[in-house]
């Protein structure tokens, strides 16, 4: 897969990674439907490889600074790379690895699983903070996917329930992200540019995905 990963062109990749994210983010559900050990075995054999596409071939991560931090008492590992930034809370229980990844058009994007018992303390957008922080200009807009996933509080991400509560209101797809967490955060960030074909709803895998200009 790397070496198909310099034959294809940066659009088509970029669709390929965020395809590879999707299905990464509804792991633990297909890792359920396993039925042996057999299809255990290919699963983890399948999200390796999805992983590896999911992972920027075109502009290495190198590492740029690592530190511990606080923020409302509660410490975390921060760790910046060249395209990319991690945080991990220094909780066993709540290890999970919460992540920014800015691509090839330097729009970001992000992966947070901020622990229920962290949840309404600001970490999504404290984090949020730190990624214009450590990349200001560089970055030109932003892109989210929302989903249902059973890993999410009531079964959806934050800004899918935010968005069909919108759009079930007033049946406008700008005015509907534009109620969402998200959309006040980057337009805080200067990043409030829409366009409805920027906005795409895909009924059979319950996600919708977005992209905010600078």
């Amino acid at each position: 897969m790397a070496a198909l990963s310099g034959e294809v062109s940066v659009a088509l990749y970029s669709k390929m990674q965020a395809s590879a994210r999707k299905i990464i983010a509804k792991e633990e559900a297909i890792r359920a439907t396993a039925k042996n050990a057999d299809e255990a075995k290919q699963i983890d054999e399948l999200f390796d490889e999805l992983r590896r596409v999911a992972d920027d071939f075109y502009i290495p991560n190198k590492l740029i600074k690592q530190e511990l931090r606080v923020y409302k008492g509660i410490k975390y590992e921060i760790s910046i790379y060249t395209k990319k930034i991690e945080w991990k809370f220094l909780d066993f229980e709540s290890s999970k690895i919460n992540s920014m990844e800015l691509d090839d058009y330097s729009f970001v994007s992000f992966d947070f699983r901020i622990p229920d018992k962290f949840i309404g303390k600001g970490f999504g957008k404290h984090f949020v903070g730190e990624t214009f922080n450590a990349f200001k200009n560089q970055i030109k807009g932003a892109k989210a996917s929302w989903t249902e996933f059973s890993a999410y509080p009531e079964g959806s991400s934050l800004g899918y329930k935010q968005f069909w509560k919108a759009f079930d209101e007033n049946g406008d797809k700008i005015k509907a992200v534009e109620s969402t967490d998200f959309f006040k955060i980057m337009k805080n960030n200067n990043i409030n540019k829409l366009d409805n074909e920027q906005i795409i709803i895909e009924n059979e895998t319950n996600t919708i995905d977005v992209l905010i200009n600078k």
